[in-house]
């Protein structure tokens, strides 16, 4: 896995610290198959 990238397969922001995840919403949505991410980072917005 990549430190850099969050866990969630569908998310590439980065991690914040000391998490695997870059927000709740990656965390919470860890096992839920996405297209996009949607944890409002920009980037990261479904449009």
């Amino acid at each position: 896995m990549d430190k850099n990238k969050c866990a969630h397969p569908s998310c590439a922001c980065a991690p914040a610290q000391g998490s695997k995840y870059c927000s709740p919403y990656c965390e919470a949505a860890k096992s839920t198959t996405e297209l996009s991410c949607n944890c409002r980072h920009p980037g990261c917005e479904l449009k």
